[in-house]
């Protein structure tokens, strides 16, 4: 009797440290949506540049949004920025245009930094010059151009949070966007020492749907910091969309 006690006992231990073990190793996981995002999109003429600056979330909702127009360092002694016309554009629900138009003197300037209005998506923008040359005035359309694009993403989740840091080619008509990364970077940390990363998952889209998703090894850190290899044409609308997060 007292060796089957003593067997019983053993087992229930064994049992106990089994499921302690289990517990301790759970795997469980997370899916991190939300962010703010610092973007710049950097267009250019033969005259000036022309950074549009922004700060928008997940949910496109842009924050804030500023101009800045600067004059190539090889153009400064035969140009001066004179004025800048904009015209703003956006859409009521029933696709009826409102058009605001505004007029900002440049003061004989290199520069100029004009604060726009996050409501309007398309703009208009002509920039007149003073000078002795031929070219007497640019005119841009926006986002309807070749830009370059780079951007930093806060994203925040409930165990960890997000960095990441991306740079893209984007060719943007009123029919078509085509994206091509050609930088990125991200580091995933988590919010506490007892969150161990087993592995994070990378998800891609496109106008269809998921273009395709990478998954990168944790190895039980609570910090990863990863590069994928890029560039990477993505197509259509195409982007990072999400990351998933598995912890031990």
């Amino acid at each position: 009797m007292k060796f089957s006690k003593i067997l019983l006992i053993l087992g229930i231990i064994a049992l106990l440290s089994a499921f302690a073990m289990s517990t301790s190793f759970a795997i469980s996981s997370e899916k991190i949506t939300k962010y703010k995002l610092y973007s710049n999109s950097t267009y250019n003429k033969k005259i000036v540049t022309i950074d549009e600056l922004s700060i928008s979330n997940h949910n496109d909702n842009v924050k804030l949004k500023y101009y800045n127009i600067n004059i190539k360092k090889k153009y400064q002694n035969k140009y001066k920025l004179k004025s800048v016309n904009i015209t703003y554009t956006y859409h009521k629900e029933n696709w009826e245009s409102v058009k605001v138009h505004k007029n900002y003197n440049a003061k004989n300037k290199n520069t100029i930094k004009i604060k726009g209005s996050p409501k309007y998506y398309y703009v208009d923008i002509t920039i007149n010059y003073y000078t002795k040359s031929k070219i007497k005035k640019e005119s841009i359309s926006l986002p309807y151009n070749s830009h370059k694009w780079k951007g930093t993403f806060y994203y925040y989740g409930k165990k960890s949070n997000i960095k990441l840091y991306e740079a893209k080619n984007i060719t943007e008509t009123q029919y078509l966007t085509a994206v091509d990364i050609t930088y990125e970077k991200f580091k995933v940390t988590t919010k506490n020492k007892k969150y161990k990363i087993k592995e994070v998952k990378v998800v891609y889209y496109d106008f269809y749907g998921v273009n395709s998703i990478k998954t990168y090894k944790g190895h039980g850190k609570n910090s990863l910091t990863i590069e994928p290899k890029f560039p990477k044409k993505l197509g259509i609308f195409g982007g990072l969309g999400e990351f998933i997060i598995v912890y031990y």
